[in-house]
């Protein structure tokens, strides 16, 4: 089974009773990863919380917190099958002859598919705040442990590119939000968006950077193309490793285009029903 979206994957979830809803007013500050570490260690199922203290959006947590649903989201009866997938797609060098070619020719339509498709209009961009509508105090980021300085966006998609060689990198490094158009990027030197950004300070430039957050599920439909959809959270274009990062300007990517625009895009949000 394929699933065209995130909110298809929940509904699913919550057919097999492996959602359960909340709809209880709940604190996004502690509270919620509270509740999420308790469920996940016991192996329980996915939350979907509805009434978000502070924020007009429900949040979903622990989707993928089992091997199970880690599974099911790929559409694969287990994780063993996944590797045995894998590692069938990267062994392309063992065929011999014409008849051995052939062979993988299934496994090379899959790989094929695998680069990102160009789209003239992502659906991360269905909603859009430019200037004064930007809040990212609306969007239910967590603040997860006690001594947390602050919310911070935890796995975003974090979309950088070489100033020099123009090469695209795309790291998972946590974002602190320190106002409502403000966050702070935790960038250890090594990583490949701290050295883009040493790059552009050496050259005097701003750094463009693009965060996708809320990121759904890849899948494949029958043909096999990879399908994914997310939320793209505000970037900042002049970012300081480990501390504030000025908003001013913004770059919004689907996985494949890139366009500057003034502002925070998102996609609408659809509750199971």
């Amino acid at each position: 089974m394929s699933f065209p979206d995130l909110q298809s994957f929940m509904k699913l979830l919550d057919e097999r009773g492996e959602l359960l809803r909340v709809s209880t007013l709940v604190s996004r500050e502690l509270e919620i990863t509270e509740i999420a570490d308790r469920l996940v260690k016991k192996g329980g199922p996915a939350l979907l919380f509805e009434n978000v203290k502070g924020s007009p959006f429900p949040l979903a947590i622990g989707l993928l917190g089992t091997p199970e649903r880690v599974a099911l989201s790929l559409g694969l009866p287990n994780l063993d099958a996944l590797a045995v997938r894998v590692r069938d797609l990267i062994d392309l060098s063992g065929a011999k002859g014409l008849g051995g070619m052939l062979s993988q020719l299934p496994k090379l339509r899959d790989a094929m598919n695998l680069p990102p498709r160009r789209v003239k209009k992502a659906a991360s961009q269905e909603v859009i705040w430019r200037g004064d509508q930007i809040d990212l105090g609306k969007i239910p980021v967590l603040k997860c442990w006690p001594l947390d300085g602050g919310p911070f966006v935890t796995l975003p998609l974090v979309i950088t590119k070489d100033p020099e060689t123009g090469e695209r990198n795309m790291g998972m490094y946590r974002m602190q939000v320190m106002g409502p158009k403000e966050t702070g990027m935790h960038w250890q030197r090594h990583k490949t968006g701290a050295r883009h950004l040493e790059k552009a300070r050496n050259l005097g430039r701003r750094l463009e950077v693009a965060s996708s957050s809320s990121k759904a599920i890849s899948t494949r439909r029958k043909t096999g193309r990879p399908r994914g959809r997310s939320a793209t959270t505000p970037a900042s274009t002049r970012c300081r490793s480990c501390t504030r990062a000025s908003t001013s300007r913004r770059l919004l990517c689907d996985a494949t285009r890139c366009t500057r625009r003034p502002s925070w895009a998102a996609r609408r949000w659809r509750t199971p029903t």
